[in-house]
């Protein structure tokens, strides 16, 4: 087992709480890895904030791909028109995660009339518009013209 700890890569403290924030658990995440997460995306980690809660929603369980897109939603929600939500969105509506979007992973495995298989569709669908409403009206680029 010490050999093991030796090759594999650690993990930053970010993806810990990401990982420990969308458990396949039907409970709710904690509080305090969300708040971690969120706190992340505001000190100049959108990018790996992104990329981590994407490799997450790889997985085949409703209630992970679920957990990522509500903590998504929670750091658009809180950090609507900051300086670090311009990288937020930037990531979030590049192509890579426009995949993650789509779920394709998630569908694969899902029954596909199943109520909670429409429901994160249509979830998805609704925070892939959100972000690309504020992409193209220009919000980022008006209050902030550096971007």
């Amino acid at each position: 087992m010490d050999v093991l700890k030796n090759i594999l890569p650690k993990k930053s403290p970010l993806q810990c709480s990401i990982q420990k924030a969308t458990t396949s658990s039907a409970n709710n995440p904690k509080d305090r890895f969300v708040k971690q997460i969120v706190s992340a995306s505001r000190d100049g980690n959108s990018e790996e904030v992104v990329r981590s809660l994407g490799r997450r929603m790889e997985k085949p369980h409703y209630c992970v791909v679920l957990k990522c897109l509500m903590i998504i939603h929670r750091i658009f929600k809180d950090s609507i028109i900051t300086y670090y939500s311009a990288d937020f969105i930037k990531y979030l509506s590049s192509g890579d995660f426009e995949t993650y979007f789509s779920l394709s992973h998630f569908l694969t495995v899902a029954p596909p009339n199943d109520i909670t298989t429409h429901f994160l569709k249509r979830y998805s669908v609704y925070l892939q518009e959100k972000v690309s409403v504020v992409k193209k009206l220009g919000i980022i680029n008006f209050f902030f013209p550096e971007h």
